[in-house]
């Protein structure tokens, strides 16, 4: 017999546990409208210490809140959720970096290499600048807003005060 709280967790699961994922993925994704960031360092922090965890829970909630014969397709389900929360937890990331603890100003300059942009599958554009002759502590590459990277194309130097959040991540 299960003890009550797990009955409870487990009904609650199936009443809201779709709604809850869909407002976890709504809010985890509103950090990457608001800051600008160093490249891809949030996914690699989510995939290195978030992934195992999001993992585990995933199984826990598939195996309570699945019946006993255990289709491919149920399967498949749940771990496409597990992966699509690894990817959107990078976004509690970004805010937990920027909002909590403390953040001091960096001024980031280095000689221009490249400027380029990445086209998503949905038609999303990234924008970055490729920097070289930069400090120990800062990136080579950073993503831009398109204002910037508009201003950065008939430019060779690149200058521009960034913070380091909490979690040693610069934003902007």
């Amino acid at each position: 017999m299960q003890p009550r709280s797990v009955l409870k967790l487990i009904k609650y699961i199936h009443l809201y546990g779709d709604k809850a994922f869909l407002i976890f993925i709504f809010i985890g994704l509103i950090p990457f409208y608001c800051f600008t960031m160093e490249y891809s360092l949030a996914f690699y922090f989510a995939l290195k210490y978030l992934s195992i965890p999001i993992l585990i829970i995933t199984l826990f909630i598939f195996t309570v809140s699945s019946s006993k014969n255990h289709k491919l397709k149920v399967v498949i389900v749940y771990l496409a959720r597990g992966l699509i929360a690894i990817v959107v937890s990078s976004g509690y990331i970004v805010a937990f970096n920027a909002l909590i603890g403390s953040s001091k100003e960096i001024l980031v300059e280095g000689n221009i290499t490249n400027i380029e942009t990445h086209i998503g599958s949905r038609g999303h554009r990234d924008y970055f600048v490729h920097l070289s002759g930069v400090s120990a502590d800062t990136p080579d590459r950073l993503q831009v807003d398109r204002e910037e990277y508009e201003s950065l194309k008939n430019q060779k130097l690149y200058s521009k005060i960034w913070k380091k959040g909490s979690l040693g991540f610069l934003y902007n």
